[in-house]
């Protein structure tokens, strides 16, 4: 796919709405995990969507099971029933939106391993240089989303924006405290208004940007 130019945000975000009970001043926020560095989208699959993983996982065969795909194409996927059916159309609605004013793709996938499409999703979604997918998958620990960036998505969103975006909406106080439909909408969100902005150093404050 040829270079894509990303147009400047002028519509108004609107985030998923968090709890407004107050914050646990006495608990340390979880430390970023390390950056994603651009792997090689099978490996990532046959990990499973995970940062860290032992190396018994980590040497498994790549697993390609086309069966968990829908039938027909759809920028969302959700085996793990996170997301009520509203908020499927809706980030689909969004990431369609996206792709059409920029070129970028960003696609969701949520799943519980080894309950995973593996590799053929890589040929479902024709996953290239302008995608991103995110996996939201809690394989390998605590941390729910996973994401393979491609390469001229990295150079508007560098790696210490997917480790604060992972920070921020995929650690288990957040999804805890919020779920993991917040936790995948606001990803999401912060991954468009970056995108639509020409990039971001780190993921906006949703809140603050109402």
């Amino acid at each position: 796919m040829s270079a894509t130019t990303a147009f400047v945000l002028t519509a108004s975000v609107r985030p998923y709405p968090q709890s407004r009970s107050p914050r646990m001043c006495q608990s340390r926020p979880p430390s970023p995990p390390p950056p994603v560095s651009r792997r090689q989208f099978g490996a990532l699959l046959v990990a499973l969507s995970s940062l860290a993983l032992p190396r018994r996982a980590s040497a498994r065969e790549g697993v390609n099971r086309p069966e968990l795909l829908p039938s027909e194409q759809t920028p969302v996927i959700d085996l793990e029933r996170f997301l009520a059916t509203g908020e499927v159309r809706r980030l689909r609605d969004r990431v369609s939106d996206l792709e059409k004013r920029t070129g970028f793709k960003v696609r969701v996938l949520t799943q519980r391993f080894p309950q995973t499409p593996g590799l053929a999703i890589r040929d479902y979604w024709g996953v290239d240089d302008d995608t991103v997918v995110m996996v939201a998958d809690y394989f390998g620990g605590s941390q729910l989303l996973k994401f393979n960036v491609g390469k001229n998505v990295d150079k508007l969103l560098p790696p210490r924006f997917w480790s604060n975006l992972s920070a921020n909406y995929g650690n288990k106080f957040y999804t805890d405290k919020n779920g993991e439909a917040a936790a995948i909408v606001n990803s999401v969100e912060s991954i468009r208004v970056c995108l639509l902005r020409n990039g971001c150093a780190t993921p906006p404050n949703l809140e603050t940007a109402l």
